[in-house]
């Protein structure tokens, strides 16, 4: 059965050498778009993700209390 498949496939490939050879051109540039978009996709997920990160950052200074509080009779003092 294989030899039956590979005497018809190269019988037509032999017959048709032009078309063969612009189907496997066509393959090898449909091939190359795909791993194209997808090197591009994850290209820009990567910038994407870095502008994001730029965007948010970090603090360049964290002001922290120091978890006592004020004193109760500060509010009064501040309230006049």
């Amino acid at each position: 059965m294989l030899w039956l498949w590979w005497h018809v496939s190269v019988g037509h490939a032999r017959s048709h050498r032009l078309r063969t050879v612009v189907q496997v051109l066509a393959i090898a540039v449909g091939v190359a778009l795909g791993y194209a978009v997808s090197l591009i996709n994850t290209a820009a997920l990567a910038e994407f993700s870095a502008a994001l990160r730029e965007v948010n950052g970090e603090a360049d200074a964290v002001v922290e209390g120091s978890g006592r509080g004020f004193d109760e009779q500060l509010y009064a003092r501040v309230a006049a």
